[in-house]
């Protein structure tokens, strides 16, 4: 992951998307810092835990600040 993710504070980047319990891939690429197919890649190795709603896929804020935590 990108040193720029350790200088989020994770509260922000949440409040910044007013409090979504969840979101999408390209949303959670972004708060992190990485790319869509870096995240689709760390979903795959499953060093990203996901939330599978039919055929949509998405990333918890606990598993984003979860994330932006172990990098810091």
């Amino acid at each position: 992951m990108s040193s720029a993710v350790s200088a989020v504070a994770s509260s922000d980047v949440i409040a910044a998307y007013k409090r979504q319990l969840a979101f999408r891939i390209r949303e959670a690429a972004e708060i992190l810092g990485i790319s869509v197919s870096m995240t689709w890649k760390l979903i795959k190795s499953g060093e990203i835990t996901v939330i599978r709603l039919g055929r949509t896929t998405r990333i918890t804020a606990d598993e984003i600040n979860r994330l932006l935590k172990r990098d810091a």
